[in-house]
């Protein structure tokens, strides 16, 4: 009769090593920052302790999120060993003395900090998963620049379980930017640093990262300096991205759902712009915030030269309490108000960090656009967007968008209304917008002509038609006669004309005419 003996597993090699606590300490708050409260199986508890090569790797891992830090030990027997984390963790925490060894016989760990000794189970490695490996495929971003966008764009995460997608960190990647969005419908984060990908030539899908592991990195390196490398798991069916800087090393696996076409819900353009400095704008949201209670909406009113900050809430009295405070701004458009969630508008006056911030309008029934600067002309810009969704208080008297100015009576143009103008005919250049004007006169000139022919089929010179192209081709005769006063049409930035200064015939160049007598 044949007997086949199964081969016995391979013990595990006894582990010795001293390191320092400190070390070993803060190795231990990383990788069991990311463990799970209540764990689907005892070994996701524990924290794998490599040694070998004159280092100590601790690990963790949960099937989503893993961590690996390396530091320097003394390895007087290279092993491997699974422990509680938390355990181990807080021991540690509570001991004394600047080192600590540890070492394994059988089924048990022998911890040493100082003068204390602790005998600790150990976890069945057996049964612990392989932890995943950092994606080749990548590249690097500068880790500063990194984890402000994320600081900032975590503002807008969104905490509906309904909607998991939300929950998460859209990045895309171009050629040498990294864009950053998150949103929780009510209001958007978008951010675009510098990004150094490995190839230039490769494609990068985009990723849509769990918003837990972006904050617990934001919170662990937060003092690093240089880049940080990030693995994007390109053409990987596993769906796992990694992130890498100095001695640790994280990652994570992708969210699944689609996340919101966040580019469309900005608009083509914003003429109105209201430049206030944070700090002010900042405290007077608070102080009103605290008459509504922290539930009401707070009522942005803008007018020239100031922000007024309002609320009208009903008190734990039954009383209506109304409270309101002006900020100076750098404002000269028409006046209306919108009113916001406190909460989020507080978000980012608080997450700001700039001197100034900028309220950019398309319409007030249209979310607005934040933007830190450090300069009230607010030219600089960090890369980073806020957009707000108003919030309608009810009861309130919806405030409606300005009415579009009539030019047929000869009124001049409003800075805000050029703004508009070169936006929306010059898409941004005064150049341009002025020779579209002249065109756009021409063809709107020929259709007044075609309106007003008896001859043409149901040609009425004074339907509404007719006026709207009246007031149109008014509105190109008031910004050519603006663009007449100025000597410039654009900055140096203008990727149109590249600031060229309009060339204008004054009387003093321009060539005199005479006429032949007849002879």
């Amino acid at each position: 009769m044949n007997r086949t003996k199964a081969k016995a597993a391979a013990p595990i090699p006894d582990l010795h090593l001293e390191c320092d606590r400190t070390a070993l300490l803060a190795a231990l708050v990383g990788a069991t920052s990311t463990l799970p409260a209540r764990p689907t199986s005892p070994v996701l508890a524990g924290v794998r302790l490599d040694a070998g090569d004159r280092e100590l790797v601790v690990s963790s891992f949960d099937y989503g999120v893993s961590t690996r830090i390396r530091l320097d030990a003394l390895v007087l027997q290279a092993g491997t060993v699974l422990l509680e984390g938390k355990r181990l963790h807080d021991l540690l925490k509570k001991s004394r003395g600047e080192s600590v060894r540890i070492s394994t016989s059988g089924a048990k760990a022998i911890v040493e900090p100082g003068p204390s000794r602790f005998e600790l189970g150990i976890l069945p490695l057996a049964k612990y998963p392989a932890l995943p490996d950092l994606p080749k495929e990548g590249g690097t971003v500068f880790v500063q620049q990194f984890l402000g966008a994320v600081r900032k764009v975590l503002l807008a995460v969104g905490q509906d379980g309904a909607m998991p997608a939300l929950a998460g960190v859209r990045i895309e990647f171009g050629a040498d930017t990294m864009t950053l969005v998150a949103t929780d419908r009510y209001r958007l984060a978008v951010a675009e640093i510098p990004w150094f990908p490995d190839d230039p030539d490769a494609e990068h899908a985009p990723l849509l990262i769990p918003a837990s592991i972006l904050k617990t990195i934001a919170g662990r390196w937060k003092a690093g300096t240089g880049r940080t490398r990030i693995g994007t798991g390109a053409g990987q069916p596993e769906g796992v991205v990694g992130f890498a800087h100095g001695a640790e090393t994280c990652t994570a696996r992708l969210l699944p759902g689609e996340f919101v076409k966040h580019r469309t819900l900005f608009a083509p353009g914003y003429p109105l712009g209201v430049v206030v400095e944070t700090a002010p704008l900042k405290a007077a949201a608070e102080l009103i915030t605290l008459v509504a209670g922290g539930a009401s909406p707070v009522e942005l009113t803008f007018a020239p030269g100031e922000v007024r900050v309002s609320t009208g809430a009903v008190d734990t009295a039954g009383a209506t309490a109304h409270g309101s405070e002006s900020v100076p701004a750098l404002y000269d458009g028409p006046t209306f108000s919108m009113s916001f969630n406190p909460a989020h508008l507080l978000d980012w006056l608080g997450a700001s960090g700039r001197t100034f911030v900028r309220v950019a309008i398309a319409r007030p029934s249209k979310p607005v656009v934040l933007t830190a600067h450090d300069t009230p002309t607010a030219t600089d810009d960090d890369g980073i967007r806020y957009l707000l969704m108003p919030k309608p208080v009810p009861g309130q008297d919806a405030h409606a968008d300005p009415p579009q100015p009539d030019y047929t009576g000869g009124l001049p143009m409003l800075p805000w209304h050029i703004r508009e103008y070169v936006t929306e005919v010059g898409d941004g250049c005064q150049t341009q917008a002025l020779r579209r004007a002249k065109a756009y006169r021409k063809e709107i000139t020929a259709a007044l002509e075609e309106l007003g022919n008896p001859l043409y089929p149901d040609g009425v010179a004074d339907r509404a038609g007719s006026a709207l192209l009246r007031n149109l081709i008014a509105e190109a005769e008031t910004f050519a006669r603006w663009a007449k006063t100025m000597s410039a049409a654009c900055d140096a930035q203008c990727t149109t004309c590249g600031g060229g200064a309009r060339k204008t015939r004054t009387a003093a160049n321009r060539p005199s005419r005479t006429r032949s007598s007849a002879s």
